[in-house]
């Protein structure tokens, strides 16, 4: 599915990058989320984005997709996080992986 700037700002709650390393540019979160899979999405639009099981998909997909991670322990153990966490370092999303039609 693909939102308009208007229905995106209508969804309850807003798309953060919370313990993930990426920089937070509003203009993009709009792209971010219309790149998500639409059961994701799907999940937004029904709960919103604080809805614990839809952030908690939102943070999966995209340590999946952009740092080809299998799962949150093993993101939270990789040099990624670490050099986030003790050094500040932020990344920019790569839009080329994740706007791949899945």
């Amino acid at each position: 599915m693909k939102f308009t700037e208007e229905q995106f700002k209508e969804l309850q709650g807003t798309l953060s990058f919370d313990d993930l390393p990426f920089e937070e540019e509003k203009e993009n979160l709009l792209r971010v989320f219309n790149a998500l899979p639409s059961h994701i999405q799907g999940g937004v639009v029904s709960w919103g984005f604080s809805d614990t099981p839809n952030s908690d998909n939102i943070f999966e997909y995209l340590i999946k997709n952009q740092f080809g991670l299998e799962s949150a322990q093993e993101y939270y153990g990789s040099g990624v996080y670490a050099a986030y966490k003790e050094k500040g370092e932020t990344l920019k999303i790569n839009f080329d992986k994740l706007e791949v039609k899945k």
